[in-house]
């Protein structure tokens, strides 16, 4: 899954030579707009359902 995000550029993955083996993920401006986009789909959807009284 983390090879398709990093592919797509919604994650960047930062590798370290170093032992114990280090890495570090972050997201890219993308991934942000997608963080956000998200985010603000989630919200709309609590809406919905608390209104319909499921949530």
């Amino acid at each position: 899954m983390v090879a398709g995000v990093e592919a797509d550029g919604i994650v960047h993955r930062e590798s370290y030579d170093v032992v114990p083996p280090k890495v570090e993920y972050s997201l890219t401006e993308l991934g942000d707009e997608l963080n956000t986009a998200l985010g603000a789909w989630g919200k709309r959807r609590m809406a919905v359902l608390e209104e319909a009284g499921q949530g």
